[in-house]
Parts: C-alpha cells; sequence; structure tokens
C-alpha cells in the first residue's frame, strides 16, 4: 500500500451506487458496477523488463478510503542474493460505503532484483487486492504488478503477481519477467478470470507462458519473438493482434487464441510443433468486419427484399423477397494463399448483417496437431418481423502450413453465417 494515488492506472472513481475501477499497474483494473452504472478499471501501463512506478491506486467513492497500490522496491546485490523471507508490494483493499458507494482495489506493485544468483525458499510478490462492497455498489479489484529478477542463476523463490478477486470485476494478472536476455515471461492469474495482460513492448523471450486464468493481449505493431516454447494454458486467453514467433505453440487446458474483431488477423510462425489441445479453441467466429463491410460485402436490401449474404471462399446466396432480390457476391481473395478477413453480410433496415469471420495464419516446419477446435464462421444475418431480413458474414481464413504434415481429430471449419428469415423476406447465407 505504498503506490501511487495519481498518475497512470488509478482506478476511476464511482459514484452513487456505481462503483469505482480497480488500479491497473501489469494488468487492467476490475471494473465496478452498480445499480446505476458500471465504471472501467484503470490502464496496465509501464515497461515490462525496467518499471519505474510504484502501483496505482484504486478509484474513490464519496468519502471512503480508496486501496493503495503496492510500493517500488528495487534491490542489487554484487554476488548472492538468498531469500527465505518475503518481498511484498501489494496493494490495499478498497472498502464498501453502505449501502450506496465502494472504492477500488490498489494494483500490486513493483519488485526489481539484480543478483549474480538469486536464491532461498522465499516470496517475492505483487499483488493486486480487493476492491470495496456495499450492497448497492460493487467496485473493482486491483491489477497484478510486475515483478522483474535479473539474475542468472535465479531458483528458489516463489514469484507471483496477480490480480485481486471480487465479486464484480477481478484484476487482470501482473507480469513476472526473468532476465538476463532472453527472458522468461509468466502471466498467472491463480486461476481466476479478469481483465486483460497487454504486452505493451517488443521483447525477445526465451519462453513465454499465459496460465491460470489469465487474458494477455498482443497488439500490431509489438513483435514478440520467443526462442522456445510458448504456451497458453489453465483455462486462459491470448488475444493475437499480430504475428507471434516461436519454437512451439501449445494451447491448452480449456484455453483461447483469438483476435480483437475487423483487425487483420492473427499469425504464428514456428519451427517446431503448433498444438491445439483437447478442449482448447481458436476461436475466430464473427471476427471479422461487421455489417456491410470488406471486400465481398454482401448486397444490401430493404423492405421485402432480403439482403445477400458476403461472399468470400465461395459465392454468397442471394437475398429474396416479396418485393424483389439482392445478387450474391464473391471475393478476390486468393484460395492457395488466403489472408483476408470474411466480410460483413448485407444489412436490410434496422437489421444489421452478420459480421465475417476472422482469420489465422499458422505456418510452421514442424507439425500441426489439432485435438480442439479451430473456427473462423461468419456470423448470423438477422430478421426484422416481418419486413426486412439481412445476410449472413462470410466464413474467414483458416491457413494452416505444416512442414511435417498435420495430425489430431478436432475440426477445422471456416464456414458461412445463416441469413435471416422472416415471413416476407430471406437474407442470403455467407460464403465459407
Amino acid at each position: 500500500g505504498r503506490g501511487a494515488t495519481t498518475g497512470s492506472g488509478v482506478g476511476p472513481a464511482g459514484g452513487y451506487r456505481v462503483g469505482a475501477g480497480g488500479g491497473g499497474y501489469g494488468g487492467t483494473g476490475g471494473g465496478g458496477a452498480g445499480l446505476n452504472g458500471a465504471s472501467a478499471g484503470g490502464v496496465s501501463h509501464d515497461a515490462l523488463a525496467a518499471p519505474l512506478a510504484a502501483g496505482a491506486a484504486g478509484g474513490s467513492a464519496s468519502s471512503g478510503a480508496v486501496g493503495l497500490g503496492g510500493g517500488r522496491l528495487d534491490l542489487v546485490a554484487g554476488t548472492v542474493f538468498t531469500l527465505n523471507g518475503d518481498l511484498i508490494a501489494d496493494g490495499t483493499a478498497g472498502v464498501g460505503i453502505p449501502n450506496d458507494y465502494a472504492t477500488g482495489g490498489g494494483s500490486g506493485g513493483a519488485i526489481v532484483v539484480k543478483a549474480a544468483v538469486f536464491r532461498g525458499g522465499g516470496r517475492v510478490r505483487a499483488n493486486g487486492a480487493a476492491g470495496g462492497e456495499a450492497p448497492y455498489a460493487q467496485a473493482g479489484a486491483g491489477a497484478g504488478g510486475r515483478i522483474v529478477i535479473d539474475a542468472p542463476g535465479a531458483s528458489g523463490p516463489t514469484l507471483e503477481a496477480r490480480g485481486g478477486v471480487n465479486s464484480q470485476g477481478n484484476g487482470g494478472a501482473g507480469t513476472v519477467l526473468v532476465l538476463p536476455a532472453p527472458a522468461t515471461l509468466t502471466i498467472d492469474n491463480g486461476a481466476v478470470t479478469a481483465g486483460f495482460t497487454p504486452i505493451l513492448s517488443s521483447i525477445a523471450l526465451a519462453s513465454l507462458t499465459v496460465s491460470g486464468g489469465a487474458r494477455a493481449s498482443i497488439a500490431s505493431p509489438v513483435v514478440i519473438t520467443v526462442a522456445g516454447a510458448t504456451q497458453v494454458t489453465g483455462a486462459s486467453l491470448m488475444r493475437l493482434d499480430t504475428t507471434l514467433t516461436t519454437q512451439t505453440f501449445t494451447l491448452e487446458g480449456s484455453s483461447t487464441l483469438d483476435h480483437t474483431a475487423a483487425v487483420l488477423g492473427s499469425r504464428i510462425n514456428a519451427t517446431g510443433d503448433v498444438t491445439i489441445g483437447t478442449g482448447s479453441t481458436i476461436a475466430l467466429d464473427g471476427r471479422g468486419p461487421p455489417s456491410s463491410t470488406g471486400s465481398g460485402q454482401g448486397t444490401d436490401g430493404g423492405y421485402r427484399v432480403g439482403a445477400a449474404g458476403a461472399g468470400h471462399g465461395g459465392a454468397s446466396g442471394r437475398g429474396s423477397g416479396l418485393n424483389g432480390t439482392t445478387a450474391g457476391v464473391t471475393s478476390a481473395d486468393s484460395a492457395l494463399l488466403p489472408v483476408e478477413l470474411g466480410s460483413g453480410g448485407g444489412a436490410a433496415g434496422s437489421s444489421p448483417g452478420g459480421a465475417g469471420g476472422g482469420a489465422i495464419v499458422i505456418d510452421t516446419s514442424g507439425r500441426i496437431v489439432v485435438d480442439g477446435t479451430i473456427t473462423a464462421a461468419g456470423a448470423n444475418g438477422s430478421g426484422t418481423p416481418n419486413d426486412y431480413a439481412s445476410g449472413g458474414g462470410a466464413g474467414g481464413t483458416v491457413d494452416l502450413r505444416a512442414g511435417l504434415g498435420f495430425a489430431g481429430a478436432g475440426p477445422v471449419s471456416a464456414l458461412g453465417g445463416t441469413g435471416g428469415g422472416v415471413p416476407s423476406a430471406a437474407g442470403g447465407g455467407g460464403g465459407g
């Protein structure tokens, strides 16, 4: 609780029956809620490898004490650092003010240790704290902080930077980076699903692990290169809006990979095996452009004229109705090396067309093993009774290139969405 009360990451304030947001640092703070609305969590900030800030406070509400962020601790040992006790920079909890106000939890702080050897049975911890709770307002919890261990011989102590836990909005996981370069990066939230942990800058890593319900995001133009293994496990999520270059990639333990809607898609370049384990999913349904956008967008319909679906690998279905038809469309994307997102289906009246499917390219000199699911379907169209029907979105791109072949029994699909239907009009389906 020695962190900052102003500046980057401080949770947004709450209000009457609106809980405040939790403080953000390594991850985003949890959002607040209440009978009268919601608040966002504090943003993730500061450098991954050289954090300079302390943790951020939760948001204020009325006169209640806010949760404070953890402090910043920088320790340097010329030779051996033996830790059998604790180094702790946790946030403190927010409070509830009966019955209508709640302040946000503070984020974890920053701990940086530099030594020739780092050992022992102790703990290094920079966890976020819970937000306050009242009957009609619940504040967000603070995010985990940042831990950096710069020691060639690091082994032994437990390293933990997790978000706080709350009934409303849990704090996002912090970051644990072990140097020297190439570093190992671990984003773990202790089996609690929460907000995102953005990787904000390009870095070369020896390994990358996203686990324990954490939700990591990597956006363009950030470049992540992993010399060894990338692993997403334990019901976690990786949102990949750029290219990840790695030796091996494993998605397992009911985990998910996706990308933000309507970005250019996800790409994994690997030299070893890429494995999608049983129960895990590359989930890109409806992640393409929205209604009536994209290179193969569906033709809009009108009163008792159904809109056409969007086209991609195949031509879309036409729209029809009592007052006429709309023609199906195609896309100019390559059949051999596709790269495009699926386009949005045509709209009709106030009924938007289905969004297109997303895009994933996996290119490896090893094997691709799919025992889970890869899906990039277009979303379905809709209808407004009784006279308007929109088109389905086009399926997206799933481009798999494996030097040593394919294995596994999981489904891989990029289906077009179904067109909407009402008594007087029918929208066309999207092309796959």
